[in-house]
């Protein structure tokens, strides 16, 4: 079962979560396991795109996440977390100028 949320941030994730696993762990225990896989909206530019949030609030985001999940019964164990890969900003600036594209 796949619940992936395109464009979605932790921000939007952790307050969805709950009906999520309302829906999908009902009954208790039917999660068997779960991949988180956010990062890559939070971290955007905020000045350019509304949904960066700093590491802190991501960081936070994350470990209510994860509370979440272990609240509603699925062990940390049957958790896998991912997260974005990192960005060399230098070689971004320059991919984005050949693009013709603002950073």
């Amino acid at each position: 079962m796949n619940r992936g949320l395109t464009g979605y941030t932790s921000a939007y994730n952790k307050l969805i979560l709950p009906k999520i696993l309302q829906s999908d762990n009902n009954p208790k225990g039917s999660v068997v396991a779960a991949t988180v896989l956010l990062g890559s909206n939070d971290s955007v530019v905020e000045n350019i795109d509304h949904r960066g949030l700093t590491a802190e609030q991501y960081i936070a985001n994350i470990t209510e996440i994860i509370s979440q999940f272990i609240n509603d019964g699925v062990a940390a164990s049957q958790l896998i977390l991912l997260t974005p890969p990192a960005v060399s900003i230098n070689m971004y600036t320059k991919f984005c100028e050949e693009q013709g594209k603002l950073l």
